[in-house]
């Protein structure tokens, strides 16, 4: 696998835009400047902290992650989404895995060939190009997201393969990540399957839990359903990711003073001429990468019993 160059929407020409999948530590000076200066990152810092957290880890009773090149990766996502505190990525660590425990209907054997179904559904897009400021943009559609052929839990697990991919990214995992969500469609079938344990189970994950910097939350197209789901979420919004969600209606003009245009699609007001409907095509670059999914799905507590709802 590493001997062949992962390069997923060749077939689709789109001046140069093609989108690349970057696991590579090779980084320019725009991120390891960033990586200094954001994250307090330095050679020995990373060496070292890494060494930490494999202490950590290799102490934790029942807790099985093998030390590799592939797992190092994921543990520097950890790593940098805590700026280098070992203890706190070490506990972000051990609750996410207890959280697979206590939620297996959303975290449990989650690869590209179990999430097909959502995959190609054309909900996500991830485009070609990061943005100025060297983040991954994820767009989210909601009127591509009929409940009658995809759940709920569906999604969510869609999403959670997605995060996964981008935990493995350098220079994601150094300069986060920007969501765009497309509210246009959205109504009460969506609603309805919103529940009280979703919603604490979701936030949690999304403040707590994921080793990947979410740097801006951004809605477009919200429809009067919208301020209802909204509502429900809002008192849990901890007070760093409240002020990271903008809210923009149907004025795409606003959108383009967070991401440069030309990097965001004509759709919301940018200048990159992008086809949105990549479901099929995500699903094949990612099915080449089903046995990493698989190899990462056996990481995690293996005394189920002891530790769930730890």
């Amino acid at each position: 696998m590493k001997d062949v160059e992962r390069i997923y929407l060749t077939d689709v020409i789109m001046e140069d835009s093609v989108l690349k999948f970057e696991e590579e530590e090779d980084l320019s000076d725009f991120f390891l400047k960033k990586a200094i200066e954001e994250l307090r990152e330095t050679e020995t810092i990373k060496i070292n902290s890494l060494n930490e957290l494999k202490h950590l880890i290799s102490k934790e009773k029942d807790l099985y992650i093998p030390f590799n090149d592939e797992t190092e990766k994921y543990m520097l996502a950890y790593l940098r989404s805590c700026k280098f505190h070992v203890n706190s990525a070490f506990k972000k660590m051990t609750c996410l895995y207890i959280c697979r425990l206590n939620y297996p209907q959303y975290f449990a054997h989650i690869s590209p060939l179990n999430e097909k179904n959502m995959l190609v559904k054309n909900m996500f897009t991830i485009l070609p190009q990061r943005d100025q400021h060297g983040r991954r943009v994820l767009i989210t559609r909601i009127e591509k997201w009929r409940t009658s052929e995809c759940t709920l839990t569906e999604v969510v697990r869609g999403t959670l393969l997605l995060a996964q991919a981008a935990m493995r990214e350098p220079k994601t995992q150094i300069c986060g990540i920007t969501l765009i969500n497309d509210m246009k469609g959205l109504g009460f079938q969506h609603v309805w399957q919103i529940t009280p344990s979703f919603v604490k189970m979701i936030l949690e994950w999304t403040q707590d839990l994921l080793p990947i910097r979410v740097k801006e939350i951004h809605f477009v197209f919200q429809t009067y359903i919208f301020k209802t789901v909204y509502a429900i979420f809002k008192p849990f919004l901890k007070e760093k990711l409240r002020n990271r969600i903008f809210l923009h209606g149907y004025d795409m003009s606003s959108l383009p003073k967070h991401i440069d245009a030309k990097y965001l699609p004509i759709e919301y007001g940018g200048l990159l001429n992008f086809p949105l409907d990549q479901g099929l095509n995500q699903f094949s670059f990612f099915y080449k990468f089903n046995d990493e999914y698989e190899r990462t799905d056996q990481h995690g507590y293996t005394n189920k019993q002891e530790n769930v709802k730890k």
